[in-house]
């Protein structure tokens, strides 16, 4: 029980301080129940998760998986590992936020 507690220990700080930037600038999400990952619903950007995907990975240098690769059902959606550290996965967050913002705007 301790080594499971420790291990999931990072994963729920993360969850934590990831919703709370997630929250703060308006991005949806899918709450994981806990898992090592979050998904975000990109749809209102205009792009597909793929496109999203990959314009974050092209012009960022960030990858994060695209949730057509989960089904249909997860389609729009961005699917964010929590498996980096704690500063580097807010950083990228708000990046994540910053591309969803200006294609949403656009797509407006």
């Amino acid at each position: 029980p301790d080594f499971e507690a420790r291990i999931a220990a990072p994963f729920r700080r993360r969850h934590h301080l990831i919703q709370e930037i997630l929250n703060k600038r308006g991005l949806p999400f899918v709450p994981s129940g806990g898992a090592m990952y979050l998904m975000l619903d990109i749809r209102a950007s205009g792009l597909t998760g793929e496109a999203f995907a990959h314009r974050l990975l092209d012009e960022n240098r960030i990858a994060a998986m695209p949730g057509e690769s989960f089904g249909e059902a997860a389609a729009g959606h961005l699917r964010v590992a929590l498996t980096i550290d704690d500063e580097r996965l807010a950083d990228a967050v708000r990046t994540i936020c910053d591309l969803y913002d200006t294609m949403r705007e656009a797509a407006a």
